[in-house]
């Protein structure tokens, strides 16, 4: 099942037309999620809430879930659904979708210092969610193009690219498996060795980078014999070389969290980099 977030709003709709265009591609079932938060106040106050009724929430926004039904099968969605729940937004996702499902939220790539590490619906379920997370940008998205995992040897990156031949197959795109490898700055070198040293560990990291996409698409190949699968090597900062490698395909697949992470973090720096500045979906595996 396909699941999306939906506010009514004009900034939810492309994630919302997205996630009806990925059903109707995937011939599965989408549900639209809204949910309804009681308002939090920081100061002292005389001031008292009353929680609402779930009843009273489904009336407020009925019209809301109608034109939301409405926009999704215009845009090929068969079986859609749509509930609101009583509570924040990433926890009406996330209690809503099983290991099996795709949820698909919106993010307005806000780059400013405080979104980096504040309050993003994003980055929260990306982190937390118990399926596949597909962030969409601000502007209309059609599903063609190839699907491009990024790895970099990790855990998280192998279950990225599980979840990418997986999706390849359910939704007949071609794969590609991309990796960014970096030249090795190394600290006290002198005399006239020093650059020569510096060659023979760049072409070592760039022909161990270059080993591993090729292994893990020689096995996502013998896994899948039907599946259009190709490597890209790149060179740079991964997320940087991510971003400009990745133009033209229907969704990147990341990892949350890749050979730096620290288990305590809610994303890794390149997925977090990715989700804020891709123009292109961002899927972001556990």
């Amino acid at each position: 099942m396909i699941i999306v977030g939906y506010t009514g709003s004009t900034d939810a709709v492309p994630a919302l037309e997205a996630a009806a265009r990925l059903a109707a591609r995937s011939r599965e079932p989408l549900l639209i999620v809204s949910a309804f938060d009681n308002p939090t106040v920081d100061v002292a106050t005389y001031v008292s809430f009353t929680r609402p009724t779930q009843a009273e929430v489904e009336e407020w926004y009925r019209d809301v879930m109608i034109e939301g039904e409405q926009r999704a099968r215009a845009q090929g969605a068969v079986e859609v659904e749509s509930k609101v729940v009583l509570g924040p937004v990433p926890g009406a996702l996330i209690v809503s979708a099983t290991a099996e499902d795709i949820i698909v939220v919106g993010h307005r790539h806000h780059r400013e210092f405080a979104s980096a590490f504040l309050g993003s619906v994003a980055v929260q379920l990306s982190g937390h969610a118990p399926c596949p997370v597909v962030v969409v940008g601000p502007e209309p998205h059609e599903w063609a193009g190839p699907l491009v995992v990024g790895v970099d040897g990790s855990t998280a990156s192998r279950h990225a690219v599980t979840t990418a031949a997986e999706w390849a197959r359910r939704f007949a795109l071609p794969l590609v498996v991309a990796s960014a490898w970096q030249d090795q700055v190394l600290v006290g070198l002198g005399e006239g060795w020093a650059l020569s040293t510096l060659q023979t560990g760049a072409d070592a990291v760039r022909d161990a980078t270059r080993e591993m996409i090729d292994g893990i698409a020689e096995e996502i190949r013998e896994q899948h014999p039907d599946l259009d699968v190709s490597t890209r090597l790149l060179h740079g900062d991964p997320a940087v070389a991510l971003l400009e490698a990745t133009r033209d395909a229907t969704a990147l697949i990341v990892g949350s969290r890749g050979r730096g992470g620290f288990s305590g973090l809610l994303l890794g720096s390149v997925s977090h980099q990715l989700i804020h500045r891709s123009e292109i979906p961002v899927v972001v595996v556990r």
